[in-house]
């Protein structure tokens, strides 16, 4: 008697179990590959806004595995795309959301705005170099087809 009720039990675990697994996960609008069509050298060509759903595993050696935002950056080079790397994105009241990538030459601070169907990206560049001032650009980014 004993036996079936834990078989009873264990079906229901298995049962529970493989509903929350199939369970979708409800991305935003936003999470998605975003691009800027240019031709010009260091302009940004691209960013990729991943939302963590818990689909993925935590790993010990990735500290941005378990960010809610994940943010790649890519830049246009010579005759490809360059990437600033991923940084962890942070959500905000006013509905932003703000990374900075510390690279080689500059440290690069990105601001996301929903606007509509496009994405506004703020940007602000503080280079290493003293001599160089500081930079601030906005463009508007569709979604990748």
């Amino acid at each position: 008697m004993a036996c079936r009720y834990y078989i009873i039990r264990l079906m229901g675990l298995i049962m529970a179990l493989s509903l929350t697994a199939g369970s979708a996960c409800n991305r935003p609008y936003i999470a998605r590959t975003w691009v800027y069509e240019t031709k010009q050298i260091n302009e940004i060509s691209k960013i990729h806004i991943h939302y963590n759903c818990g689909e993925k595993p935590i790993k010990a050696y990735d500290p941005l595995s378990a960010a809610l935002w994940i943010i790649k950056a890519y830049t246009r080079c010579a005759r490809t795309e360059c990437t600033w790397g991923r940084a962890k994105g942070n959500t905000y009241k006013d509905g932003t959301i703000r990374a900075t990538f510390d690279t080689f030459m500059a440290k690069r601070h990105i601001q996301v705005i929903e606007e509509g169907k496009l994405l506004r990206l703020d940007l602000q560049v503080d280079y290493r170099d003293p001599k160089t001032p500081s930079e601030t650009k906005t463009y508007y980014l569709r979604p990748a087809e």
